[in-house]
């Protein structure tokens, strides 16, 4: 299978691809401290205590037992996943940038440059894989994001190239991190959700 060449977004050929993706409102609200119920609190638990509270999950918290469930799983995949941080924040990025999600993206431009990615190469994650400067695996990370995306499987030239240097749990971990985050994207816009009052925004990476 080859994957096709892309570089940002693949959209369907509509008049206006965006939509009305970036309209003021939110489709589900954040829900406010004061709105908070004990069920409220037991879902979010560690993230009770941050004030303020990122919107994605004043967003989630709209429903408890969805993310009380999804919680054990993104937990898994930010802070126990094999994968090291760098390959996991490259792969959440790329795959930030190709549903055109930019909180996912600037929530975890903020992470990477945390974990010492430069802001060049945050930047260059917006062309991907076919950026000049990316070492093998940073490059093969990208590439698989890239072809999840459009092919709906890793290739296995990208595979078997990665395999080479990640082990059987790793590769599962890389799949299952683009597979989280493509929803994640595809709820943040569905949902709306409106960019942090502090988090700085990338919008022309996208």
């Amino acid at each position: 299978m080859t994957s096709r060449a892309v570089s940002g977004p693949a959209r369907p050929d509509v008049e206006d691809p965006q939509g009305d993706r970036s309209a003021p409102e939110p489709r589900v609200r954040p829900i406010r401290r004061d709105e908070w119920t004990a069920e409220t609190r037991r879902a979010l638990g560690a993230l009770a205590d941050r004030d303020p509270l990122d919107n994605v999950f004043a967003t989630l918290a709209q429903y408890p037992d969805l993310l009380r469930r999804y919680s054990v799983f993104g937990t898994h995949i930010l802070r126990k996943s094999t994968l090291s941080a760098r390959a996991r924040e490259f792969a959440i990025l790329r795959i930030g940038v190709l549903n055109g999600c930019e909180y996912e993206f600037a929530q975890h431009a903020r992470i990477g440059i945390g974990i010492g990615i430069d802001e060049s190469e945050i930047r260059a994650v917006r062309t991907g894989s076919a950026a000049p400067g990316w070492s093998d695996e940073d490059r093969l990370v990208l590439q698989a994001a890239e072809e999840l995306f459009c092919d709906g499987i890793i290739s296995d030239e990208t595979w078997y190239a990665l395999a080479d240097s990640y082990n059987q749990e790793q590769m599962m971990d890389l799949t299952y991190t683009i597979g989280c985050y493509n929803m994640i994207s595809w709820a943040l816009n569905s949902f709306r959700v409106q960019p942090d009052p502090t988090l700085p925004m990338w919008g022309k990476a996208l």
